[in-house]
């Protein structure tokens, strides 16, 4: 949240600035809306149009066109530093430190 400018520049400044009914209320909106940085909604939109372009070449009888999900950048599913972690579940600080050094 603070990555997106919600409650302060850092996390203690959110921790101070923002209740924990308020967090809990920015938390249901992501889980609706999905992520709070912009990069997403923007890769979304451009994907709708490239679809929608698509739609509009013409093909021969029975043949379909790519379908929208075709448009959406494909990002490698993340596993554990020693592979107990199952492709794309979330994972602590810790491992996630050992698998970035």
């Amino acid at each position: 949240m603070v990555l997106a400018g919600i409650g302060g520049r850092t996390v203690a400044e959110a921790r101070r600035n923002i209740s924990w009914a308020e967090f809990q209320a920015w938390m249901q909106y992501r889980a609706k809306h999905g992520p709070l940085h912009t990069q997403s909604h923007i890769e979304h939109a451009a994907a709708l149009v490239a679809y929608m372009v698509s739609s509009t070449v013409p093909r021969g009888k029975g043949q379909r066109g790519p379908e929208y999900a075709d448009f959406l950048p494909k990002r490698a599913a993340t596993t554990g530093a020693a592979n107990d972690v199952p492709a794309g579940a979330p994972i602590d600080i810790d491992t996630a430190m050992a698998t970035w050094r």
